[in-house]
């Protein structure tokens, strides 16, 4: 998923951040989000999950997360997936280790900052990169994180 194809800010080119996910061309969305990177988005949890995997400060997913959490929920939001967001960041949670307490601390602001957005989110994709950051406590880690 982080390949250089892989997520990444506007992965459809979209015209402006106030476009609707509504007005958006499926066969674009589809081209921009292929198969199998649909597949990663919707099921990289439970392969982690399954490899009995955990997370941990610093670690691949930490990082992972750190760099494409946006790009991801972007990516969910274009597959019409923004609800099941909630859900896969509340597992994400269950996997972290107990030393860890940044990992923990940041998907602790994910979920608050998906809960909160979801949304948002739902109707027009490329916001979580401008009102939703924005619109975030000053304290959020997500913000913290990812305003430019």
């Amino acid at each position: 998923m982080s390949a250089p194809n892989g997520l990444r800010q506007n992965i459809c080119n979209i015209s402006g951040p106030g476009m609707l996910r509504r007005e958006m061309d499926e066969n674009r969305i589809t081209a921009c989000l292929p198969p199998e990177l649909q597949y990663a988005c919707r099921y990289w949890m439970d392969h982690l999950e399954r490899s009995h995997g955990s997370i941990e400060d610093g670690d691949a997913t930490h990082r992972f997360l750190e760099k494409h959490l946006l790009h991801w929920l972007e990516a969910m939001s274009l597959m019409h997936d923004t609800s099941l967001c909630v859900h896969l960041v509340a597992r994400l949670r269950l996997l972290v280790t107990p030393s860890s307490h940044a990992v923990a601390s940041f998907l602790h602001d994910a979920s608050r900052f998906v809960l909160r957005f979801v949304s948002v989110l739902a109707e027009a994709p490329l916001q979580i990169y401008s009102s939703a950051l924005l619109f975030s406590p000053w304290t959020s880690i997500v913000r913290e994180v990812f305003i430019d």
